[in-house]
This record gives C-alpha cells, sequence and structure tokens, in this order.
C-alpha cells in the first residue's frame, strides 16, 4: 500500500488599510486555518472593503513569506499561482447581482416600508410619496399586506406612501437566490418604536431560512436592538449586522456588544461630530 496523503495546511495573509494611520498593514493567520475560518473571512471581505484576504499553503508560505507579503501588500501577486485571493470568484457574481447604488449592499429588500420619524433629509419618504398608491391610514395606524396591491394593473410599491406597511407577501423574495449583501429595509426603520415585535420576527425568521445572505439592519432607534436582545429575538448569527443612523454627535448609537456584529452609517453629517456625547451610546 502506498502512503496515505496528507492535507496541506493553509496560511492566510491579511492586507488592511488603516484608516487612522493611512497605511497598509500586512497580518498573517498561520495556524487554525478551518473551512469555517475561511467561510467568515469571505463574509467579512464582502463587508469590510479596506481588508483582503489571501489563502496559500504553510509549506510554501514557509519558504517565501517575506516575498508574499510584500507581494500582497503592494497587490502585485497576480501570476502567483501559489496565492488565492478570498472572495475574488464572488466579485465578478457581485458585478452581475448589483441592484442598488448603496456601496455596501448588492440588493435591498423591504418587507416593511414607512417610517414615523420625520428627519427632514429623509430619501425614502420622497420616494414613497412620489410612487405612493394614493391610499389613506388613520393616523398612528399600520397596514398589513398579504398580497400586493395592484393600481392601474401595477403592483403599487407604497400603497399608502409612508405610512408603515407590512409587505408579508415579499417576506421570501430573496429566499433562493445566491448569496450577497442585503440592506433590510430600505424604505424603513424596521427597529422604530412604532413597528410591532412580530413583524420584526417575521423578518428575521425568513432570514434565518435563507443564510447564505449577509442581512445589514440600519435604525435610528439602537435602544430597541437592546430590547428585543433582552427578550431573546435578536438574532447573534455571523451574517447578522446591526446599525445605528448617526448625524451628530448627539445621535443615539449603537451599544458595544460583542455578541453581536454592529458597526455606524455617519450620513448625512449635520452637526461638527467632535467627542460623541457619553449619553448617546446605550
Amino acid at each position: 500500500m502506498g502512503k496515505k496523503k496528507n492535507n496541506p495546511e493553509y496560511v492566510v495573509i491579511c492586507r488592511e488599510f488603516n484608516r487612522p494611520a493611512a497605511k497598509i498593514e500586512i497580518s498573517v493567520i498561520d495556524s487554525g486555518v478551518t473551512d469555517d475560518l475561511l467561510k467568515k473571512l469571505i463574509r467579512l471581505r464582502h463587508i469590510d472593503t479596506h481588508r483582503r484576504y489571501f489563502l496559500t499553503t504553510k509549506k510554501y508560505y514557509q519558504k517565501y513569506g517575506a516575498v508574499m507579503k510584500k507581494q500582497v501588500e503592494t497587490m502585485s501577486f497576480h501570476g502567483n499561482r501559489n496565492i488565492v485571493e478570498l472572495g475574488a470568484e464572488l466579485d465578478k457574481e457581485r458585478g452581475k447581482m448589483k441592484e442598488t447604488k448603496i456601496d455596501w449592499a448588492e440588493s435591498t429588500w423591504n418587507p416593511v416600508t414607512g417610517c414615523n420619524h420625520d428627519c427632514p433629509y429623509c430619501y425614502a419618504r420622497n420616494i414613497a410619496r412620489r410612487f405612493s398608491g394614493g391610499g389613506a391610514l388613520k393616523y398612528g395606524a399600520r397596514a398589513v399586506l398579504n398580497d400586493p396591491v395592484i393600481i392601474d394593473g401595477k403592483r403599487a410599491a407604497y400603497p399608502y406612501g409612508f405610512k408603515p406597511t407590512f409587505h408579508r407577501y415579499r417576506l421570501k423574495e430573496y429566499r433562493e437566490t445566491k448569496g450577497r449583501n442585503i440592506f433590510v429595509c430600505s424604505m424603513a426603520d424596521l427597529f422604530g418604536a412604532w413597528v410591532p415585535d412580530g413583524w420584526i420576527k417575521e423578518v428575521f425568521d425568513e432570514c434565518l431560512a435563507a443564510p447564505q445572505h449577509n442581512y445589514l439592519f440600519l435604525t435610528k432607534n439602537p435602544e430597541r436592538y437592546i430590547e428585543l436582545a433582552k427578550k431573546g429575538l435578536l438574532p447573534s448569527d455571523d451574517n447578522f449586522w446591526y446599525g445605528s443612523s448617526v448625524t451628530g454627535p448627539k445621535d443615539i448609537y449603537t451599544w458595544f456588544s460583542k455578541d453581536y456584529h454592529w458597526f455606524l452609517s455617519v450620513e448625512p453629517i449635520l452637526d461638527d461630530l467632535g467627542k460623541m456625547d457619553p449619553d448617546a451610546q446605550k
């Protein structure tokens, strides 16, 4: 019998643009490089474009490590068949899937639309009013639609304008599609105080049923994240990212929990941020 071949061990070279220092930093993961880690790095690479990851065998790295790190730093590794960029193939698909002009998402998904925040700079309100179906709701009322509203032979995207509306028929729109970064409820604040827990849970349940995607949420009411977490309703899966919208130093922003992925969306900047107000952290 011939000798059994051992599977090669791998090394990951990490290339990160350090924004505060304005320089490229190189680090190396030379142990514990498993399939699960590679999948996680690929997801991170498509959320944070300032980080890129490159895979090579430990044997090759031990011999040419210094050269490879320099090639990664200067992005001059093309033609070197011993190094592979994680997620590079997904970039080709990303170009095909791009459905939105938002830099950090390939698609938007709006099972819930409408918002009561009344922000003066809100682009979503203007869009919803422009394409409103003309329906009216009593003040403070919410609408639940199990089927689309048809007006003049076409689906009405916002039948009640910018009034909070749950389009339950949209829940499975991305169930069978290829994995991508999805901005959930770009035309609403899913975590607004007026949104029932039940609506949020149904959206989360659908996200959990389609784990091939990364789900990015954004709110001006991050306290709702905390409330949902205390109720055991906030998923902590690796592909769930919870963001807070910040326009000035007094805006309430997300809590810093190691149990969840979080981020800040600082736009539009309406005031000098300076030092964030400590009372704003939740």
